[in-house]
């Protein structure tokens, strides 16, 4: 997982940051279960393999939390008039072309939303 993360090509910084958390709290279940089945191993465990690991996850969250600086930031807000989303798009990012399909993603329209979005929708959009 740490390595398809860093792979990967994150939009936004809520995703970026998710990844991070991701591997930290899987990282935190192999510890847990590492301390808890160790001893019934015949194996010694000299913690070498522990040692690299942690030095990647660390690595690794540490780099997609330093990425997440140069992502966009999520931001919300509560309409206080029926919208339609082109024009609502248009006005949040400056163009449609390029951002309609990810506003209709990021708020997760529905048919009839898609005509008229309604008095109190939370809308998200990135800056």
């Amino acid at each position: 997982m740490a390595a398809a993360s860093v792979s990967n090509v994150f939009s936004t910084k809520k995703q970026v940051l998710e990844a991070a958390e991701s591997i930290l709290t899987i990282n935190d279940e192999l510890n847990t279960w590492n301390d808890l089945n160790t001893g019934t191993l015949e194996a010694i465990d000299t913690g070498g393999s522990y040692q690299a690991l942690q030095r990647v996850i660390a690595l690794v969250a540490g780099y997609l939390v330093e990425i997440s600086f140069t992502l966009l930031q999520e931001r919300r807000i509560t309409l206080d008039r029926p919208r339609n989303f082109i024009e609502l798009c248009a006005e949040l990012y400056q163009e449609t072309d390029a951002k309609l399909d990810f506003f209709l993603q990021s708020n997760a329209l529905t048919g009839s939303e898609i005509w008229e979005i309604p008095t109190g929708r939370e809308i998200v959009y990135y800056v």
